[in-house]
């Protein structure tokens, strides 16, 4: 264990990625960082050192780091939590901490077991079999000591324990949120698990089903066809056009994507703009078949080779080509005397080549042979193959949540419809079940969905930048969020922000047919 006084710490929030962030004062923060190096005794693993990093406040009362600026402790713990295949500590997980120290929490992270190497060194063993027990330990173990660890440092330096004690993280972090409540539910008792990586075998597996299709388009020449980023944005652009008055309101957004039968073959053929924006390319495109199946891909889910429901696909509206989504692609032009040629290759997110090469293919980088030669049959066998054997482990995904209940718990999740990568309908999918278990599921679990809302950040949409607040309420004053108030930033011109509120799910904001499409009062759930 070190502790270190750490005194004028500044951190700029990226408010992007913490939209939350936007109001806070994160300058010149005073606190003690406590780094707690521990370990236990695993015959499956040699190396099972974890790392959990406590940053605490000055004491109630104390005067002096408080006087720097850094409220005084509000009796209270937050954990923030990882995204990716990390579990936390690093630099956005600091920016998280930080925020909860200008709001006076004892602030928590970890490394998760496996510090800050890439899944290839910690999932493969030297004998190149899948290290079961360091998944383990990030997906679940470590989760459960890092909680207990922080409580007894905050006894210990503050002489007595947090109050009262939540977990706030997205993506990965939202999975672990879900795992602390389904495997340990005593660990916190607030949850906010956004975007959340549950049932992760079926959505990393699925979040290469486009490209897949993609890999199975080769031209007659036996050449793969991969689109230009200009031509998913323009199908997606399409899509919006067609669908976006489906729920009474046009405003940019697919807010019912279940509703919108948008055909993307509608467009193949069409010629399409790529301005500067777009590099590697000529100013303008025609859109693609090949764009058109990718597209429908990532809509529909992921299919079998007997065209079979394996997963759930995304919003009409999500951005099928940023540089950490599903059609991403990098295109280069060359000119010889003949003309100009074009090629594009597709881009992978690591962290779906990440699970394909270590453990599904159980080999070291590069992967990109073995993810571009599948058939779909042997897709699908791989698919399987990580849903049988990752489950358990990392699927987080029991919908028994009544020991969560019993032990006083509350669970508070938004997911995005425009989320580009975690189909908000595998989110749905478990509410549902854990409903079957629990017909009373929303006194402690509530789901609210966001139109027009990206992956774990503000889109189009409107953004509830006060859910951690509201969970708060619900946690310690028992007041249950039937909506969150919901905005999107200020528009940079006119200063003018959408608000919405988001309703608690299956209910959907309606717009009353008279009032300001962009205030919240004009809207009911």
């Amino acid at each position: 264990l070190t502790a270190e006084p750490v005194t004028h710490y500044n951190v700029s929030v990226d408010t992007v990625v913490y939209p939350y962030g936007a109001d806070l004062d994160t300058s010149d923060l005073a606190f003690c960082n406590v780094t707690i190096a521990h370990a236990y005794t695993d015959p499956e693993r040699s190396d099972n050192t974890f790392l959990t990093q406590v940053w605490l406040p000055p004491p109630a009362g104390g005067g002096g780091a408080a006087e720097e600026g850094t409220p005084e402790w509000n009796g209270r713990l937050l954990a923030v939590g990882g995204g990716g295949w990390n579990a936390g500590m690093g630099s956005y997980y600091y920016m998280d901490m930080a925020m909860a120290l200008a709001t006076g929490y004892a602030a928590l992270t970890l490394d998760g077991g496996v510090g800050g190497r890439e899944v290839p060194e910690w999932g493969l063993s030297s004998s190149g079999h899948v290290d079961m027990a360091a998944l383990r330990d990030f997906a679940s173990t470590s989760l459960s000591s890092a909680a207990s660890l922080a409580k007894a440092v905050i006894s210990s330096y503050y002489g007595a324990g947090p109050a009262y004690s939540y977990w706030r993280g997205c993506s990965q972090g939202g999975r672990q949120g879900y795992e602390l409540a389904q495997r340990y539910p005593d660990a916190y008792d607030g949850i906010l698990a956004n975007a959340p990586a549950i049932y992760m075998p079926q959505v990393v597996g699925y979040d290469f089903y486009a490209q897949q299709i993609l890999a199975e388009s080769a031209d007659d020449q036996g050449d793969w066809v991969y689109p230009r980023a200009c031509e998913m944005d323009a199908i997606t652009r399409a899509a919006i056009a067609a669908c976006d008055g489906l729920d009474g309101v046009e405003d940019g957004m697919v807010a019912a994507p279940e509703e919108c039968d948008f055909d993307p073959w509608s467009i193949v053929g069409s010629d399409v703009p790529c301005p500067p924006a777009y590099p590697g390319g000529p100013a303008s495109e025609i859109v693609s078949s090949p764009a058109a199946a990718a597209a429908n891909a990532a809509w529909k889910g992921a299919r079998d080779n007997w065209g079979h429901f394996l997963w759930y696909g995304l919003g009409q509206d999500a951005n099928l080509s940023s540089p950490v989504s599903l059609v991403t692609t990098n295109c280069t032009t060359t000119s010889n005397s003949y003309g100009t040629n074009t090629t594009c290759v597709p881009l992978f997110p690591d962290y779906v080549s990440d699970y394909w090469g270590a453990f599904l293919f159980k080999e070291l980088p590069p992967f990109e042979t073995e993810l571009l030669n599948m058939t779909r049959s042997n897709y699908t066998e791989y698919f399987n193959y990580g849903v049988q054997e990752y489950s358990d482990v990392i699927g987080t995904s029991n919908p028994d949540l009544t020991p969560f209940a019993a032990a006083g718990g509350k669970l508070l999740t938004i997911h995005g419809v425009a989320d580009q990568l975690i189909p908000h309908l595998g989110t749905v999918d478990y509410y549902k079940r854990a409903l079957d278990v629990d017909s009373n599921l929303s006194d402690y679990y509530r789901l609210f969905l966001a139109p027009g809302v990206a992956h774990c950040r503000v889109g189009a949409g409107a953004y509830p930048n006060n859910a951690f607040e509201q969970l708060v309420s619900w946690v310690e004053d028992g007041q249950a969020p039937e909506s969150l108030e919901a905005w999107t930033p200020p528009n940079p011109e006119t200063g003018e922000r959408v608000e919405r509120p988001l309703c608690a799910w299956p209910a959907m904001a309606q717009w009353d047919g008279e009032g300001d499409v962009n205030k919240t009062e004009s809207w009911y759930c």
